[in-house]
C-alpha cells in the first residue's frame, strides 16, 4: 500500500426498475442538453457583440444588455442558496461545461470565465490601433496571448483602466488562475500557455471532467460569514486561507487522501483528496474508483452513502449505506448507522470490492 510522504498531502443494492416511460432523470438530462445549447448560442452572440457594430454603440444597446444581464441574474438566483454560492456555483457550472468540452480553446474560455469572471485573452495589448475589427481578429486569433502568461506580460490587464465594479476579479495578482486549485490550474496552463497555438498540447475532455470533479472535492467553506464567495479551493498547504477575503482557517481540518485497490491487498494513490466540513457528503464515486459522476450515473449510484459531522470538537464519518465499511486503524467493521472518529493518520476502507477506496486521514490544522 502506498503512503504519503513528509507530512505533506500527496496526491442498498436495489436494481433500477426497467420502464419504457421517461424518468425524471431522462427529462432532467434532456433539459440540461437544451440549456447547454442555449448557453452556446448566447456565447456565440456575445462573441459577435450581440450583432452590434463596436464603432456604433449607443446607450440603447447598453440598455438592451442591461436587460439581458438582469435576466441572467434572475436565472442564477434560482440556484443562489447558501449551500451552493459564489465560487462553488461556478465550479459546478465548470463541471457541466467540462463534461461536454473538447480540445478546443472555446470550452476552456467558458470554464475560465465562469470561475474567474474575466476573459483569459482580453488584456490591454493593442495589435492594430487603426482597425478595431482587425485588432479583435488578431487578439482572438493568430496573436492571442494569455493575460496571465508568466513570461510575456504584454497583454496584462492594467488595473488603472479597470472599473471598480470589475475588481477584484480582473486583478490577476490578487486572484491568479492558480486559485482554481492544482487540477484545474494545470489544465488552464496547458491550454493558454502551452497549447494556445499548439492544439496537440491541450488536455482532452476526459481530463477536464476528471479535474473538475476532483476540484469540487477540494472546495472548503470560508469561515468568514461576510465573505462574498463563501467557498474556496483548498490550496494544499498546512495553513489554508480564503483567497477571496483573506480569512485563515481555524480549528481541525481533516483531509482524506484517496487510494484505490487494483488487486487484493494493494492500493495505489488516486491523486484525489476529499475535504471535510460539516454535512459534507460521500458518494459511490468516492468509495470506488469504478464509479464516476457523469451523465451515465444511475439514480442508485447518485445516492449519498455517508457524511461528515463535527461533534464536541471531534470529526466523525457516519455510515449511511456502505455494507463493508471498515475502520482499518481500529481493525473494526462499521455497520450502517455507525460512525468512525477522524484522527490524524487514521485509515478508512470504504469498500472491499475491486476498485474500493482506502482513505488516509490527515489533520491539516489542529
Amino acid at each position: 500500500m502506498e503512503q504519503r510522504v513528509n507530512g505533506v498531502i500527496a496526491n442498498t443494492d436495489t436494481e433500477p426498475t426497467m420502464t419504457t416511460k421517461p424518468t425524471a432523470l431522462d427529462a432532467y438530462l434532456a433539459r440540461t442538453a437544451a440549456i447547454h445549447a442555449k448557453l452556446k448560442q448566447l456565447q456565440q452572440l456575445a462573441d459577435d457583440h450581440f450583432g452590434h457594430d463596436p464603432d456604433a454603440i449607443h446607450w440603447g444597446h447598453v440598455g438592451d444588455l442591461g436587460r439581458v444581464e438582469a435576466g441572467l441574474d434572475e436565472l442564477l438566483a434560482i440556484f443562489g442558496g447558501d449551500a451552493l454560492f459564489g465560487f462553488s456555483v461556478v465550479m459546478m457550472f465548470g463541471i457541466a461545461v467540462g463534461t461536454y468540452s473538447s480540445i478546443y480553446v472555446s470550452a476552456t474560455v467558458l470554464i475560465y470565465m465562469n470561475l474567474l469572471f474575466r476573459h483569459p485573452l482580453r488584456g490591454d495589448k493593442v495589435h492594430d490601433i487603426n482597425d478595431t475589427q482587425h485588432d479583435e481578429e488578431l487578439a482572438m486569433g493568430e496573436r492571442a496571448l494569455f493575460i496571465e502568461h508568466p513570461a510575456n506580460h504584454s497583454n496584462r490587464v492594467k488595473l488603472a483602466n479597470v472599473p471598480p465594479a470589475e475588481l477584484p476579479w480582473k486583478d490577476t495578482q490578487k486572484l491568479p488562475y492558480t486559485i482554481t486549485g492544482p487540477y484545474v490550474s494545470e489544465l488552464i496552463r496547458r491550454v493558454f500557455i502551452d497549447g494556445l497555438h499548439h492544439p496537440n498540447a491541450r488536455p482532452t475532455a476526459d481530463e477536464w471532467e476528471t479535474a473538475l470533479v476532483k476540484t469540487a472535492d477540494l472546495l472548503q467553506p470560508c469561515q468568514n460569514p461576510q465573505c462574498a464567495q463563501k467557498w474556496f479551493v483548498f490550496d494544499n498547504t498546512t495553513k489554508p486561507c480564503c483567497p477571496h477575503c483573506g480569512t485563515a482557517f481555524r480549528g481541525k481540518l481533516p483531509v482524506l487522501n484517496l487510494y484505490s485497490s487494483h488487486k487484493e491487498g494493494s492500493f495505489r494513490t488516486d491523486n484525489h483528496r476529499l475535504m471535510v466540513y460539516s454535512g459534507q457528503s460521500v458518494f459511490q464515486w468516492h468509495s470506488s474508483r469504478l464509479t464516476f459522476p457523469n451523465e451515465r450515473l444511475t439514480p442508485e449510484q447518485a445516492k449519498r452513502v455517508g457524511y461528515f459531522v463535527l461533534h464536541n470538537d471531534d470529526w466523525y464519518f457516519v455510515n449511511e449505506a456502505l455494507p463493508s465499511l471498515r475502520d482499518v486503524t481500529a481493525k473494526q467493521d462499521i455497520h450502517v448507522g455507525g460512525r468512525i472518529k477522524l484522527e490524524d493518520g487514521g485509515q478508512i476502507l470504504f469498500s472491499r470490492e475491486t476498485g474500493g477506496r482506502l482513505a488516509v486521514i490527515q489533520m491539516v490544522c489542529q
